[in-house]
């Protein structure tokens, strides 16, 4: 699980969980925003704040959902792709 491991690191740290928004340059931010975590990591520190704007939280959200269904989307089509054994 090493390659595993590493991918999952990666996104950990892109997603802004130990360092805020702001300190990655603007293209590291391009390529996070394309991550599910991200949008995560913001509507739990917006829930863990106290402060939530409301648009924010509900973007992050609607875009939790979507990344949700495309995933299980992708997992069923490999599920069913893959399971011919009958």
């Amino acid at each position: 699980m090493p390659p595993a491991t590493v991918v999952r690191i990666a996104l950990v740290f892109l997603s802004g969980t130990f360092s805020p928004d702001g300190v990655r340059s603007a293209s590291w931010r391009v390529v996070a925003h394309a991550l599910p975590l991200v949008y995560g990591v913001d509507a739990l520190r917006q829930s863990m704040s106290g402060v939530i704007e409301a648009s924010a939280f509900y973007r992050d959200m609607a875009v939790l959902i979507v990344f949700s269904l495309l995933f299980l989307g992708i997992g069923t089509w490999l599920f069913g792709k893959n399971v011919s054994l009958r």
